[in-house]
């Protein structure tokens, strides 16, 4: 396989299924190569491969970028392809996936145990200093249905004992799921989940009927991704009467910001009553939450990460949690509880 210029200081990788566009910073080893989300992209994943030594390869799965067409729907297959693809072209020893990345990064070493040395998670802690050791937590991503959990738990056994992993944790499950998991693990005499991560925020508050309930009941930690609904929670409005641009405005996001303005214009108001940035309030919202142990951020820069950390000072007193569980009120008729009180009494 080669590479040809594209332009923008990217190059175009012609592997069997198609152009990847890529680009590589720094060199020699580690040699690590950066799968990005679904909303992502190279310019994204960039910032978290600012502590990494070594060279780093971000690129593009194929439909994102420059990279070379998909078909539709797009597969866990298919970006295991590109994965495989820009890996072997820069010789790769570590992985680091985001979101959706993790499919990829999850079936290539399930095929290839060997492929690589290290595979990491990108969350805000690994901007620091670079990666060591094993893989902390090893989050398995919309985990196929039709694996039964014991299988699942064998293959994480020999992931663990090759010392590539410690923990495991799982990603956009049902609470069933979670269940499933933990009764299988037990019979199995071992450790089960220890984190879910799922969609949760002031918006989007489904996890409370089910996921929420059975994590908290099994001691598994919730790790909510898309913690600001995209960015409707940043303080969008604030931002397009100040001139300034934001993803929040195009596309889904802007037909959710015209649904929704009503309350969101409430809410910046009420953080402007508080002295708060609307990004932190609803990142402290989160951390108030029984059960919640962090939520995943997805700063592009040094100064959104350092902005993001004045979430953890901030407490948030029982009338402001009340003024916002009005605001954006649980999805069930009879309040924030779990199911089945929420609607069934």
């Amino acid at each position: 396989m080669t590479a040809t210029p594209a332009g923008r200081g990217t190059s175009l990788l012609e592997s069997p299924d198609g152009m990847i566009e890529l680009i590589t910073t720094g060199s020699g080893l580690p040699a690590t190569v950066f799968a990005h989300g679904a909303t992502g992209s190279i310019q994204t994943t960039r910032p978290f491969g600012s502590g990494v030594t070594g060279s780093r390869t971000f690129f593009h799965f194929r439909g994102y970028g420059a990279s070379g067409p998909v078909a539709k729907p797009l597969t866990y297959a298919a970006l295991e392809s590109d994965l495989r693809a820009v890996a072997d072209h820069v010789g790769a020893t570590q992985a680091l996936w985001v979101s959706m990345g993790a499919g990829a990064v999850c079936r290539l070493p399930a095929r290839s145990p060997l492929r690589f040395d290290r595979l990491g998670l990108a969350l805000p802690a690994g901007l620091g200093r670079p990666p060591t050791g094993s893989r902390d937590l090893n989050p398995i991503e919309h985990v196929g249905r039709a694996t039964p959990w014991d299988e699942s738990w064998e293959a994480m056994a020999v992931l663990r004992q090759q010392g590539k992993i410690i923990y495991v944790g799982s990603s956009n499950c049902a609470g069933w799921h979670l269940v499933k998991a933990q009764e299988s693990a037990r019979r199995q005499h071992v450790t089960g989940l220890v984190s879910e991560q799922s969609i949760y925020n002031l918006l989007t508050r489904w996890v409370e009927l089910e996921v929420l309930p059975a994590a908290r009941d099994y001691g598994i930690g919730l790790i909510p991704w898309s913690p600001l609904n995209g960015g409707l929670l940043s303080g969008v409005l604030r931002k397009q009467r100040e001139g300034g641009g934001s993803r929040s405005t195009t596309g889904r996001s802007a037909d959710a910001l015209e649904a929704n303005r009503q309350r969101i214009e409430a809410y910046e108001k009420l953080c402007a009553d508080l002295g708060e940035d609307p990004a932190n309030v609803g990142l402290a919202w989160l951390l108030h939450q029984d059960g919640v142990t962090a939520p995943i951020v997805g700063p592009r820069t040094i100064a959104q990460l350092d902005s993001s950390l004045r979430a953890v000072a901030i407490t948030l007193d029982a009338d402001v949690l009340t003024r916002l569980d009005e605001q954006f009120p649980a999805p069930a008729p009879n309040g924030a509880k779990p199911a089945p009180a929420a609607y069934a009494w």
